[in-house]
């Protein structure tokens, strides 16, 4: 009896064991199981702060990121759709944004923190310049607005507040020797400019833009429209006073309305991150950038521009990351 009794004791010890053993073996699992997600590197979220829809930065904007998201599973790019360049600068001081379009212009006024959009300096550097942006200067044929100077006195879409266009404007006309002073301004982004001449609202319009831009494409479907010329003497009287400008010639056969070379002003459009941005991260959108060209000239016309003849020099610093990139795959300005 005593023999029996300790068999079962031993019996009953053994399947104890065995069922502590098990559990231990199912948290094991279980905490291997909640761990997974952690040992899986987590996605960063980005977002890319373009333009509003009507100009190129938002659908080239939205090309890029898709090309990033394809190659680097690391991070998730959004575009975003913005007022432009001087609010894209702001986005970056509120950490609302971490990669941007922004014209050289504002750039180097917002590194720099000065001029009238700007009183500090910017949370702002550089990955790459990518392409020359034309200034275009819209009127509706047989209006009799062929020079800025027959600007003066009439209703003139200047660009939606906080965008390159509006900022640009300004500085090209008080280079010029002008200011809003001497023009009935509207504050309008480029769609809405459109729908201002259908609507004989205004009698020309500044749009700072890729070519061939669809808001202006969309004008020449309901209006005809000429682009204005600038003067050698104008260009260069600019160029004087803001070096970060230059002439950009819009050739004819850009858009269907305009059988004739169009010279204007002309700003390098930059592509730019936060400062505070992380040196790998930096690194990696670079290179996506510059990797996968042919991709992103699939997505829009004007990605041809962005290749490493173009990316070197930019008007601002470049990011500590870009930087290396360049330094790593020799390539200079």
């Amino acid at each position: 009896m005593k023999t029996k009794k300790f068999m079962l004791g031993i019996l009953m010890l053994i399947m104890i064991l065995f069922a502590l053993g098990c559990g231990q073996d199912t948290d094991s699992d279980q905490q291997s199981a909640g761990e997974q997600p952690e040992a899986t590197e987590k996605v960063m979220q980005l977002s890319f702060a373009t333009a509003g829809t009507g100009g190129t930065f938002y659908p080239l904007g939205g090309g890029m990121a898709k090309v990033i998201n394809d190659h680097y599973p690391q991070f998730n790019v959004s575009a975003e759709a913005t007022g432009g360049s001087v609010e894209n600068v702001r986005l970056f001081d509120s950490r609302s944004a971490d990669i941007a379009f922004i014209s050289a212009d504002t750039a180097f006024e917002a590194y720099k923190g000065i001029g009238a959009d700007f009183t500090k300096p910017a949370n702002i550097l550089a990955l790459m310049t990518t392409y020359n942006q034309p200034t275009h200067i819209i009127s509706l044929k047989g209006s009799g607005i062929t020079s800025i100077e027959d600007l003066k006195g009439k209703r003139v879409a200047v660009g939606s507040p906080g965008s390159g266009t509006e900022h640009k404007t300004k500085l090209i006309l008080e280079a010029l020797g002008m200011s809003y002073e001497d023009i009935d301004e509207k504050f309008l982004s480029f769609n809405e400019a459109v729908t201002a001449f259908q609507d004989k609202q205004i009698d020309a319009a500044i749009m700072g833009v890729g070519a061939p831009a669809a808001a202006v494409m969309d004008l020449g479907s309901s209006l005809d429209f000429d682009l204005i010329n600038m003067t050698d003497d104008e260009i260069n009287t600019v160029i004087a006073k803001y070096p970060y400008f230059q002439k950009a010639v819009m050739q004819k056969g850009t858009y269907e309305e305009i059988d004739y070379d169009v010279s204007t002003i002309g700003a390098a459009i930059l592509i730019c991150v936060r400062a505070d941005m992380d040196e790998a991260t930096a690194y990696a959108l670079t290179e996506a950038m510059l990797k996968y060209t042919d991709e992103i000239k699939a997505a829009h016309a004007l990605g041809a521009e962005i290749n490493v003849d173009n990316a070197l020099p930019t008007v601002i610093p470049l990011h500590p990351g870009a930087e290396k990139y360049y330094q790593d795959n020799n390539i200079t300005d």
